[in-house]
């Protein structure tokens, strides 16, 4: 309920905006700076090598967590980087 919409690519390689709900397994989603983690995930990709992300409400971690490619991640996360 957090991430109502998210940009994901599907099976013909194009980005659309689909709310969260719709998201099944195999789907790719965007993650940019502000953004809620939609659901539960794993990193296949980044530009900047790493993403920081604020899991505080859900691990009770004080700060943000650095996040590479491979690592999981976790859904109701805020991107802070």
């Amino acid at each position: 309920s957090l991430a109502p919409e998210c940009r994901v690519k599907r099976n013909g390689g194009i980005w659309l905006t689909t709310p969260a709900t719709e998201l099944v397994p195999g789907d790719i989603i965007s993650i940019k700076l502000g953004n809620v983690i939609p659901a539960d995930g794993r990193i296949i990709s980044s530009p900047g090598g790493s993403i920081a992300l604020d899991q505080a409400a859900l691990t009770g971690e004080s700060l943000p967590v650095s996040k590479k490619p491979g690592d999981k991640i976790l859904s109701s996360t805020t991107c802070k980087q």
